[in-house]
């Protein structure tokens, strides 16, 4: 889900690039430059806001519990933790 968000995060700024491309280069549609900035502008509101999230590693934690039974060592329990970083 996080790789989703940062692919539409990046398609938005560079269709906002291209509005400004148009706008600057197609000197009788200078609104387009506009909507440009001010469609970036909203995007950097996203990244001031701390809401960009992105995965850049896991940590995984794993607990075994064994027991002696018979004189030989047995598992009882294991436990595996996944925190993506």
């Amino acid at each position: 889900m996080l790789q989703i968000e940062l692919i539409l995060f990046t398609t938005f700024i560079i269709i906002s690039c291209i509005f400004i491309a148009l706008g600057l280069f197609r000197l009788e549609h200078t609104e387009l430059s506009l909507v440009g900035f001010v469609f970036l502008f909203l995007l950097s509101m996203v990244i001031i806001g701390d809401n960009l999230t992105y995965q850049t590693g896991e940590t995984v934690t794993i607990s075994n519990t064994y027991d002696l039974y018979n004189d030989s060592v047995i598992l009882l329990n294991s436990t595996e933790v996944t925190t993506f970083d």
